[in-house]
């Protein structure tokens, strides 16, 4: 056995997580709402890659066990592709459907959460379209008037810009939601509230969406050179 190797393979999922919790660092300058938006937009990821490095970690131990370092390491990769695999949102929908009725009502629990988590976004995003709205004029007003050079202005429409990416990230990740949530109703399980509570907690997911696509696209008007 060789631990050097070993090492380096506990250093690597270090770096790991490192990396899974380095997206929370850069909120200065952002308003409450846009906080908003990078808080919720980086939740998919954080839990995608936190599955991952929990895989390793596992895997690294279980192979180490059976096999050595070669085993720790090749658990160590079988390891994080499983735990990926399990950390995907939609994946643990689906497995929800199928197994435990504990499992299936917790799952139903979160259903609702993610529904409050997309509502919250969908009243951020309309906060910053309408701060983006009235800023951005005030800025073309300003460059119309020489007030401003062109520089100037995209500098400060680049930061409404982010906003739209961030919002898209947000879209992209309810529409998850949502999509896990009707893995869960196309089960049609449990008892008629807990069916009711589903079906509530889709259709406010489907609001919350189309509210945040119709705020990106605000964004992305106002942003647009005119």
């Amino acid at each position: 056995m060789k631990p050097r190797v070993i090492i380096a393979a506990c250093g690597g999922l270090l770096l790991l997580s490192a990396c899974a919790n380095n997206g929370s660092e850069q909120e200065a300058g952002l308003s409450p709402a846009e906080q908003v938006l990078k808080h919720h937009g980086t939740n998919s990821a954080l839990i995608t890659a936190e599955g991952g490095i929990g895989g390793a970690a596992l895997g690294c131990g279980i192979g180490f066990l059976a096999g050595g370092t070669k085993g720790c390491i090749g658990g160590a990769i079988g390891g994080g592709v499983a735990g990926t695999a399990a950390g995907y949102y939609v994946a643990s929908r689906t497995q929800a459907a199928k197994e435990t009725e504990d499992q299936y009502a917790s799952q139903i629990v979160q259903a609702g959460k993610d529904a409050d988590s997309a509502q919250k976004v969908a009243d951020a995003s309309q906060t910053v379209a309408d701060d983006a709205a009235q800023k951005i004029s005030a800025l073309k007003a300003q460059l119309k008037n020489q007030q401003i050079t062109v520089a100037q202005y995209d500098q400060s429409v680049q930061h409404f810009q982010n906003d739209s990416q961030m919002l898209a990230d947000n879209i992209a990740d309810t529409q998850k939601k949502l999509n896990s949530t009707n893995i869960l109703v196309s089960a049609n399980r449990g008892t008629p509230e807990q069916r009711q509570a589903l079906v509530k907690a889709q259709q406010r997911l489907q609001l919350a969406l189309k509210k945040q696509q119709e705020q990106s696209q605000s964004i992305s008007s106002v942003t647009s050179m005119s």
